[in-house]
């Protein structure tokens, strides 16, 4: 009865173990998942700020140039 009993603790110390090992992995995966998270999203605002920028820009140019000439029919002067 003893060395089944101590089987039994064996296997549910090495059960433990592993699932201590895994909690651990997973704490730090959802770190790393976290950072990269937060990584991306300043990239995504920086890419938004650009664009409204450029934005920006393409208007102040368009004022610049002024109106596009038209092309009128019917006048040959």
């Amino acid at each position: 009865m003893t060395t089944i009993s101590a089987v039994v603790a064996t296997v549910l110390s090495l059960v433990a173990a592993m699932w201590t090992m895994l909690r651990a992995f997973e704490r730090r995966t959802d770190a790393r998942f976290d950072r990269v998270d937060a990584h991306f999203e300043k990239l995504e605002n920086e890419m938004l700020d650009l664009r409204n920028e450029l934005t920006d820009v393409k208007i102040s140019i368009a004022r610049l140039e002024g109106p596009r000439p038209r092309f009128e029919l019917g006048t040959s002067r």
